[in-house]
Order: C-alpha cells, then structure tokens, then sequence
C-alpha cells in the first residue's frame, strides 16, 4: 500500500526546499552583479574568482559545521538559525562599500546556505513515504533553478531600469525572500524520527562521527561526497559566470545575457521537475553514472566552440547542464539514504563541504586558467576532472538505496554485522 503525500509533508516539503530556491537565487544573482561591478570597481580576474568563491568555502564550512549541529540540535531549530546568518550576509553585501565587506557578506551568505542543505535533505526524507522520498527530497534541486530564473529576472528588470547601484537592490530583494523563509519556518514541527532517534539508548551507540569513516558508512560516504564534488565543481565554473560568457558568445548587452541567463534558468527548472516524477523508479547509481557521462561527453564539446558560434553554445551548454542537473537531483536523496538518524545531516554536511570545495576551486581559477589558456584550455582543464571522476564512479558500488524504507538500509548494513549488533535495530515511523 503506497503512502500518500500529506499537506504537511508538501508544506514541510515547500519550506524546507526553499533553501535551495534562496541557494539558486543568491549564487546566480552574483552573475549579474559581475556585470555592475567588475566595471565599477575595476575588478581583475582574481578579484573576481575570489567573489564567486568565497561563498562556496562558506557553504562548504557552513555545512560541515551545521550538519553536525543539525543531528545534535534538530531540524527546526537549526532550519532557522541559518538563514538568520544568511540574512545578516545579504544585508553586508546590499550596503558594501568595499570589496572586503563584500566578501564577508558572500562568505556569511555561503554559510548560511551550506548550513541550509544538510537540515533540508534531512528533514525531507525522514517525512517522505519510501516510495515518494527520491521525488519530494529531489524537489530541491528544481526549487534551485526556479531561484536562480527568479533571480535572472530581477537582475535584468534592475539592469534595464536601475542605475549603475542598482546590484545593491538586487541583493537586497534576497534578504527579502529570506525573511519569508524564516516566518514559514516557524511553523514547522521537529522530525519525528529525530525526536524518536534522540530518546533511544540504542541509536546513540551509532550516533559518534567515527561511525562514518568505517564500514558499511565509509564507501557510500565518499561516493556521494566526490559526485557532489563533482557536479558543483563543473557548474560553478561556468554558471557563477554565466552572463560574462553569454557576452563574450555574442549576447553584447548586458540585458540580452541576463534575459538569455534567465531562459536557460527557466528551462533547467521545468527539465528538473520532469526528472523529479520518474527518480524512484530506476536505481539511483545508474542515474548518477549514466548521467554523468553524458555531461563529460557534452561539456567537453563546450571546448570547440567558437565565439562567434552563440547558438551552439547556448545548445550545448542547455544540454550539457541537464545531464548536470539530472545527476544532482538524484544526489538529494541518495546523499541522505545511507545514513542512521543521528549521523544523517552530519554525513550530509560533510558531502557538502566535499561538493563546495569544488565549488571553490574552479569559481577560483576557471577566470584565472580562462585568462591564461583561453576558453579551450579551460573547459579542457574542468573536463579532466570531470573524467577522472567518472572512472572513480564505475568503480565504487554502494548498497541500492531505492524503494526501500531508511530503516530497511541501515537494517541491512546491521545484518551484515559491520557496524554493531541486532540488538541496534530501531524502527522509526512518521
């Protein structure tokens, strides 16, 4: 018998993913910011990396500290607490007078964000039904696109219509968002299976980080780690600087390559809510495996393409991210699935600072190797790794994760006698 979706699963659901709207949002308004910004205040190459980095070392610490927060404090709590520091963030980069204060407001927004993905994930799929966890916890990756297009078209509206502060404004509107955020929040209840999870002597045994760098918690632990790596490794190196490349393939105007930005957004959310319907009915490793594939093979060809050559790009780079894309909703729910109730977030915070170190490396050097090499060498140099990933991914096969109940995983890891005794076992029920 199939368990149906609850208005307070859809609603929990909705709050919990608009993290990752506010994620969305706030990374892909940086893009049109560049475009006031790099002229106004002379930025070079490397001041630019390091805007469109420091956010991703944020997220990266933000999530390895909150996800263990977030096991120790709960869900709701937490939830909070994050995008208060988040807010805080936005409001230094709407009044920045400098480019320091702007960095510490991207590093505090980072953060908050990074903060945000092991509470959601987490809280998500400890309330989905198991037949419905991989599209309610994949959601999140659409609500990422609907924010980052909302973003695009706040940007272009400001462009077109503002002066030359009007990127002060558009920072500001995500301060307002996230305030709302904040409101709705209030209204959800805790976890039950962390609340279930915390009274139960049993599950404490399992509940130290340790646990995690053993069988049978390790091998799934690095391959969701190195393909969340992976997939925001190879986005932030082009859609952090998705309206500089739109101008640079012929998109001249500023206007022109934030609306063609705000497109491709648009069209990335609706490709995400498709994939979103059929993720619980095929096994998540072939998903992540022949998804990624097809974004090597496509991203690679990204290399070949000539400036003048706008509609190409814009196809191959449509085509290449929805592979991106597939793979990374896929990685929502699969990057909390392994993991016992006290260590979820924790784990999940880890993955989230191994996918953000990405983030910060290529954000960092992609317009420094651009700038040195050219657009071929670039590509060429993000495409190696993604490759080598990939071959990384063949290799290790984790336990099948789909269809079956969180409890039923670890009660599987438990029989094989791996972590501790049956006498471990603990049913949790929402």
């Amino acid at each position: 018998m199939q368990e149906k979706i609850t208005r307070s699963i859809a609603f929990t659901t909705f709050v919990a993913a608009m993290g990752a709207f506010l994620d969305g949002y706030d990374l892909s308004l940086l893009g049109g910011v560049f475009l006031f910004i790099k002229p106004l205040w002379h930025l070079t190459p490397g001041q630019i990396g390091l805007i469109g980095s420091v956010g991703f070392l944020g997220m990266a610490l933000g999530g390895i500290i909150f996800g263990r927060v977030t096991d120790k404090l709960g869900r709701r709590e937490s939830f909070i607490i994050d995008l208060i520091i988040l807010t805080i963030g936005g409001v230094l980069c709407a009044v920045s007078p400098n480019l320091s204060i702007l960095v510490i407001g991207r590093f505090l927004v980072g953060f908050g964000i990074g903060a945000d993905i092991p509470i959601s994930t987490s809280l998500i799929a400890e309330i989905s039904p198991t037949d419905k966890r991989g599209f309610l916890t994949g959601m999140m990756q659409p609500f990422w696109f609907i924010g980052a297009a909302s973003s695009g078209v706040i940007s272009a509206l400001f462009v077109t219509y503002g002066n030359d502060q009007a990127w002060r404004w558009i920072f500001g509107t995500g301060v307002i968002i996230a305030i709302v955020v904040i409101l709705l929040r209030m209204r959800i209840p805790e976890s039950p299976r962390w609340l279930a999870a915390k009274q139960s002597k049993e599950t404490i045994r399992v509940s130290q980080v340790k646990t995690l760098f053993v069988k049978p918690y390790l091998l799934p632990l690095i391959v969701v780690s190195l393909f969340w790596f992976l997939v925001v490794a190879r986005g932030a190196s082009f859609n952090t600087y998705m309206p500089i490349l739109l101008k640079m393939f012929g998109f001249h105007s500023k206007a022109a390559a934030l609306w063609m930005n705000s497109l491709l957004w648009g069209i990335y959310a609706l490709t995400t809510i498709g994939f979103t319907f059929f993720i619980d009915k095929f096994k998540r490793r072939t998903l992540v495996i022949y998804g990624w594939l097809f974004d090597t093979i496509l991203t690679g060809s990204l290399a070949f393409v000539h400036s003048s050559q706008a509609a190409l790009f814009v196809i191959l780079m449509l085509c290449s991210t929805i592979f991106n894309q597939l793979v990374t909703i896929v990685l929502y729910p699969w990057s909390v699935e392994f993991f016992p109730t006290m260590l979820r977030a924790t784990a999940q915070g880890i993955s989230t600072g191994a996918r953000n170190v990405g983030g910060v490396a290529t954000s960092l050097v992609f317009p420094i190797i651009m700038s040195s090499f050219g657009w071929e060498g670039a590509v060429l140099s993000v495409v190696t790794v993604m490759a080598v990933g990939l071959a990384l991914g063949i290799v290790l096969r984790p336990v099948e994760t789909t269809k079956r109940s969180l409890e039923e995983i670890s009660d599987e890891h438990l029989t094989l006698g791996e972590v501790t005794s049956e006498n471990s076992k603990t049913q949790f029920h929402v």
